[in-house]
């Protein structure tokens, strides 16, 4: 079992009294009010609560699309003050551009960095093996399933390395069967790469099932209503896991908070 992050390191991600407000017709809106967090390289750490409680929104203003109304946000020890390619974000619709190949999707980041030549082509070849798309190069957006086109997601967002990945309900619009593919095939990649990752999700099982951490939000305004460290081991076998007493045991409490706070809604 590998330990996130070892005692004094810089953690990849540090945010501090974090509050977001959305001005209205008459009075603002408080989305997140005072979030403290830190993330450690190579974790995993899931964003998990009801609906409307800014999950999404402390999503992207980490990846700088959102600026913060207070507070600050710190990405390998350096203020976010905007989007970046230390960080990577994946989204629940896979926004690929339809007009451009497998190939091209994937190389278009790389090629942005000013990678040419045989050195593409291989990474191309690269993280199409990585998430079992090899032969699909030629194929366009249109053409794939929608889990196909959220590994295409995936590849082009790994393709240009980011320290950090930031990962929006990503398999929340997939049948369950292929969910649970992404959800094995996800847990290999972060395995093997070890990268710190932010991933916000409706799922309780989810949660439990790939993160090291999982941060529970508070009913609007969002806040910190707990954080659970999920102490399984590593690597996760799904048909072992479902049969661990420690797993079911992490499901059942997190789905008695989420529940708790429905009935108090």
């Amino acid at each position: 079992m590998h330990s996130p992050m070892a005692p004094h390191a810089e953690p990849a991600l540090r945010l501090r009294g974090i509050t977001k407000r959305f001005p209205g017709p008459s009075t603002d809106f408080l989305a997140l009010q005072d979030i403290d967090l830190e993330v450690g390289a190579g974790e995993f750490v899931s964003i998990l609560g009801p609906s409307g409680c800014g999950k999404s929104t402390l999503l992207y203003m980490i990846g700088g699309f959102i600026p913060a109304s207070a507070g600050s946000i710190q990405a390998s020890g350096a203020p976010v003050a905007g989007p970046g390619r230390d960080r990577g974000v994946v989204f629940q619709d896979a926004s690929l551009f339809p007009w451009l190949t497998v190939g091209d999707n994937i190389a278009y980041g790389l090629r942005e960095g000013g990678m040419r030549g045989k050195q593409l082509t291989d990474a191309v070849a690269d993280m199409l093996s990585m998430v079992h798309l090899s032969g699909f190069a030629d194929f366009y957006p249109g053409q794939l399933s929608g889990g196909m086109r959220q590994r295409v997601a995936i590849a082009r967002t790994l393709a240009y390395q980011p320290d950090i990945l930031l990962m929006d309900e990503p398999f929340g619009a997939l049948d369950a069967y292929t969910r649970s593919v992404l959800q094995d095939e996800l847990m290999h990649i972060h395995d093997r790469q070890r990268k710190a990752v932010i991933f916000v999700t409706h799922s309780v099982d989810e949660a439990v099932y790939l993160s090291d951490r999982v941060v529970v939000l508070d009913r609007s305004p969002g806040r910190v209503h707990s954080v659970v460290r999920i102490d399984l081991p590593r690597p996760r076998i799904r048909q072992e896991l479902l049969r661990c007493d420690a797993y079911q045991e992490y499901v059942i409490a997190l789905g008695t908070v989420m529940m708790d706070m429905h009935a108090d809604a």
